[in-house]
């Protein structure tokens, strides 16, 4: 990792099930050397759900149909 830059991280296709993570210090660092930061998104696991409206139903479109439209990450 370099110093003074962001690493956005996620796990691929294991999803939220994950039990632990760690990281080490390399004995490079130095109490000068610029942050490092990483960020994770918030995904919220959400329950299948039937929307209607005036007895129409309303589809979630805000999840692609197909693989080809979700975004590598």
């Amino acid at each position: 990792m370099v110093t003074g830059h962001k690493y956005k991280m996620h796990w691929g296709m294991t999803g939220l099930d994950f039990e632990g993570m760690s990281a080490t210090v390399s004995r490079k660092w130095q109490e000068t050397d610029k942050p490092i930061y990483f960020v994770q998104n918030f995904t919220d696991v959400r329950e299948a759900i039937t929307v209607k409206w005036k007895g129409q139903e309303i589809l979630n479109d805000t999840i692609g149909a197909n693989k080809d439209d979700w975004s590598p990450g």
